[in-house]
């Protein structure tokens, strides 16, 4: 449950940036129960920020599981995070981190992105 509050609140952060800006559609593939669905933000100041999410298969639900921002995973982010302070520290301090929110969540800035 930490974890999931960590990837939403950094997810929120990040569309709450772009609120606003329009959203595209690009593409999707679908290899087994595995999905990527690929888009972009275009900003009104004609910036374009990739935006891909993946996504698992189970029984007939498809869930996301990981989202990469200028293909930057979250997942991957965190689990460095995480990684870190289980090699340096104990989970006991990873939980109380995580519970004081302390682990940096990913956002992209608003303003960020190449031009198109």
């Amino acid at each position: 449950m930490l974890f999931t509050d960590l990837l939403e609140r950094s997810y929120v952060t990040t569309i709450e940036n772009y609120a606003g800006e329009q959203i595209v559609y690009v593409s999707e593939t679908i290899e087994a129960d595995y999905a990527a669905v690929h888009s972009k933000i275009l900003t009104t100041r004609g910036a374009e920020i990739s935006v891909d999410y993946r996504l698992r298969r189970s029984t007939a639900v498809w869930s996301a599981f990981d989202m990469a921002l200028e293909n930057v995973s979250l997942a991957a982010n965190y689990r460095a995070q995480i990684n870190r302070v289980l090699r340096t520290r104990s989970f006991s301090t990873l939980l109380a981190r995580m519970r004081a929110r302390e682990l940096t969540a990913l956002a992209i800035p608003r303003g960020a992105g190449r031009r198109q």
